[in-house]
């Protein structure tokens, strides 16, 4: 264990923007890890609550940080300066308003090198802000009772039974530098960024592990970007599955309908954001919901994407399609009910 625990820097890369609230509960998860071989890039996007003052706090307070201010250019710029900024042999992304398993990292490095991987996922719980150490104790238990499941996929099936089943996530990751350290998240975009950064580093990669390990704690954040009334980048969630379906069809032709039924339900998704909307604010937004039927009606017309839709979603796009206007009233009247 003691030559185990010698081996493999790891860089943990924090964008923060505005999360003065949260992270300081973040940065203490991290110091608290059981494998020491690590360092923290701070990424501050140009805050404006307080956020900057308590990074440099923190970096006067622990060696271990070090933090990078930086005009304000969105998530996607932050992280790939984190990426750059860092020299370790393994580098994982941590948000501000999240946490971490105290053997997080040391479960994630023992299963890469021993299974020779490119990049190591575990799972996560979603967060509201619990004793971490009560969370942590029960996965530990968990973990002792039912011992650790680990699966390997080769480059292809981990895109076809994971990244596009739902492992869209860069975070609750650990990634091999030596092979993944040129993959980059694509700016401008800020909704589904996560997802293209993982297409990107399927040039680099051969192997990934995937454990059942509960490592990573996402706090459900009312102000987090998923939780926010609809705004124009949310047209993003569509946008990304657009570019993937572009980049991995070539490679992988028969996922195209996959990723095409991916590609309605962001639609859906989105248009379920622009219900939430008040009357006026919505009639507003007329073309975003003309953008979203048209890729809807574009892609229901394939009946092998039809197919892979579950019987809810095969029966809102319907919805959808042919009553656009009903649809998002009746969706409103349900959410705000």
């Amino acid at each position: 264990m003691g030559e185990f625990m010698e081996k493999g820097k790891i860089s943990i890369i924090i964008p923060v923007f505005n999360t003065v609230r949260y992270l300081s509960q973040c940065l203490e998860s991290i110091l608290r890890q059981s494998y020491p071989n690590f360092e923290i890039r701070i990424i501050d996007d140009n805050s404006t609550d307080g956020t900057s003052q308590l990074c440099d706090e923190w970096e006067r307070k622990d060696s271990h940080i070090r933090v990078i201010h930086k005009e304000n250019h969105g998530v996607s710029v932050a992280r790939n300066r984190g990426i750059t900024e860092t020299d370790g042999e393994y580098f994982l992304f941590v948000d501000g308003d999240d946490a971490i398993h105290p053997d997080m990292l040391k479960t994630l490095l023992k299963v890469i090198e021993e299974q020779k991987a490119d990049l190591a996922v575990c799972g996560f719980r979603e967060w509201k802000g619990e004793p971490l150490q009560k969370l942590a104790l029960e996965e530990t238990e968990k973990c002792k009772n039912s011992g650790l499941t680990i699966k390997t996929a080769d480059k292809d099936s981990y895109v076809k039974n994971y990244l596009l089943n739902g492992y869209t996530r860069c975070w609750s990751v650990l990634y091999r530098r030596e092979t993944l350290g040129k993959a980059r998240f694509p700016e401008g975009i800020s909704i589904g960024e996560d997802m293209l950064f993982l297409v990107d580093t399927l040039k680099y990669m051969k192997k990934a592990v995937i454990l059942d390990f509960a490592g990573y704690y996402y706090r459900l954040n009312e102000a987090g970007a998923m939780q926010r009334a609809f705004r124009p980048s949310y047209m993003d969630q569509i946008l990304c599955w657009q570019k993937a379906e572009e980049i991995l069809t070539p490679a992988y032709p028969e996922c195209r309908e996959k990723i095409q039924s991916i590609q309605i339900v962001s639609a859906m998704l989105t248009a379920g954001k622009l219900a939430a909307l008040a009357g006026k604010e919505r009639r507003a937004q007329t073309m975003y919901v003309k953008q979203c039927r048209n890729d809807v009606k574009k892609l229901w017309k394939i009946k092998a994407v039809r197919r892979l839709l579950d019987r809810g979603y095969r029966v809102k796009t319907a919805l959808f399609r042919y009553f656009p206007r009903l649809y998002l009233a009746l969706y409103h009247i349900w959410k705000k009910g």
